[in-house]
């Protein structure tokens, strides 16, 4: 087992999980980030004060790259920087953001322009840092082999042992800690004995573009489903909230009995929605469910 271990290690580091990670938002998701972002036309200015020059006018965004790591001196000079330099200096290890902006004018695409937008923290021994085995390969313009790439980091004061999967901010070395999580947008069902009897829940952490809410729905003693939704005080019945999408009785009995049996526990549902909670339609659920967000 250990020679197993220890061939796994030779090949992928103990950091290749942060590395891997990085490099992919830096070649995928960074783009995909920029791809789901819209700016809207000149309509936005004050309503029925558009310049005839901006009407019509937008803009849509492009391809997005990030240079490779740089200092700023005081005189305006910038310069590559390596790792040990920002150590040594208190810098932060970083690097210029670069994205096309593509003016659009009356429906017709002009050519696209590129603007520096800002910096960003560079991990060490990623495929963007100046002594990642990529770069230092890209300036000597040939493949390196192990013992010319460690004589290189030396000669850049780098420990040719250090993984790297950090970050340098202002001098100091950040790591992230990576933690386990439930997997997005599906659905987790658990059975717990809580108040004395079987609970069952199901949960499903809802995430789009960086956005994420925990919404779950519970089985109370009664079988009533009772659903928690985020910024809501207290759950709400679940018949009652897909009254507030827009589905009717009919509609929700149809696609929540999927087995026979689950026919009276579907109907006792809407039953206690329409007797219990007088929510019969649309509109009387949004107002049930705005009062509970107004407490």
């Amino acid at each position: 087992m250990r020679e197993v271990i220890d061939a796994f290690y030779r090949e992928r580091s103990v950091v290749n999980h942060h590395l891997a990670s990085y490099n992919d938002f830096l070649e995928r998701r960074l783009q995909e980030i920029i791809n789901s972002t819209r700016i809207g036309e000149g309509e936005g200015l004050e309503r029925g004060h558009i310049h005839p020059e901006i009407e019509g006018y937008k803009v849509k965004l492009g391809r997005i790259k990030v240079g490779r790591p740089i200092a700023k001196e005081a005189n305006g000079e910038e310069h590559p920087i390596t790792p040990m330099e920002a150590r040594l200096r208190d810098l932060t290890y970083e690097a210029p953001i670069f994205l096309e902006f593509i003016p659009v004018i009356h429906g017709v695409e002009y050519p696209a322009e590129e603007a520096r937008i800002g910096m960003l923290p560079i991990m060490v021994r990623s495929k963007r840092c100046n002594i990642s085995k990529e770069v230092l390969e890209e300036d000597a313009g040939r493949k390196l082999s192990k013992e010319e790439y460690e004589k290189k980091l030396i000669e850049l004061q780098e420990d040719p042992l250090d993984p790297g999967g950090y970050f340098i901010v202002n001098g100091t070395e950040r790591v992230l800690i990576t933690l386990e999580d439930l997997a997005p947008n599906r659905v987790l069902t658990e059975k717990t004995n809580r108040y004395g009897y079987e609970v069952e829940t199901a949960k499903v952490f809802s995430q789009k573009e960086g956005f994420r809410a925990l919404i779950a729905v519970e089985k109370r003693k009664d079988g009533i489903l009772m659903t928690s939704l985020p910024n809501v005080a207290s759950p709400i019945p679940l018949v009652i909230l897909l009254k507030a999408l827009g589905l009717d009785s009919q509609t929700i009995f149809d696609n929540m009995t999927s087995y026979p049996e689950t026919e009276v526990f579907v109907l006792a549902n809407i039953e206690a929605c329409e007797e219990e909670y007088k929510v019969t339609n649309e509109e009387e659920a949004i107002e049930y469910i705005g009062k509970k967000i107004a407490r």
